[in-house]
């Protein structure tokens, strides 16, 4: 199942920028911690893979934690990231599993 782009997609593609998003498991440790009701907290890490285009120059930028891994002045039209997502994930004996905290940190950045 490939998860819903975040709502900042969606104003973006209002100002014509575009974002294309691939996630697959990092190969990182996985690790879980049993509680005592026979449920566990587990920590895994996902790599998001994002394409930004737009046809019209200056409508993308770097900033956040992109700011210092693309040069601004080299993203015209293209920007490629990577973004590792840490996530904690309560996982119940029984029923559904939910994700209870999240970190993700920009590891790469190219433009064109």
């Amino acid at each position: 199942m490939q998860p819903r782009p975040p709502a900042a997609a969606d104003a973006g593609a209002a100002r014509g920028v575009t974002l294309g998003s691939h996630f697959t498991p990092e190969p990182v440790l996985v690790y879980a911690l049993w509680i005592i009701d026979g449920g566990a907290l587990v920590r895994y890490v996902v790599r998001r893979n994002e394409a930004y285009s737009s046809s019209k120059r200056g409508r993308l930028a770097v900033t956040g934690d992109l700011v210092g891994l693309a040069p601004a002045s080299a993203v015209t039209t293209h920007l490629d990231t990577v973004v590792l997502v840490q996530e904690l994930a309560a996982v119940p004996r029984e029923g559904k599993a939910r994700v209870t905290g999240m970190y993700h940190k920009a590891i790469s950045a190219a433009g064109s």
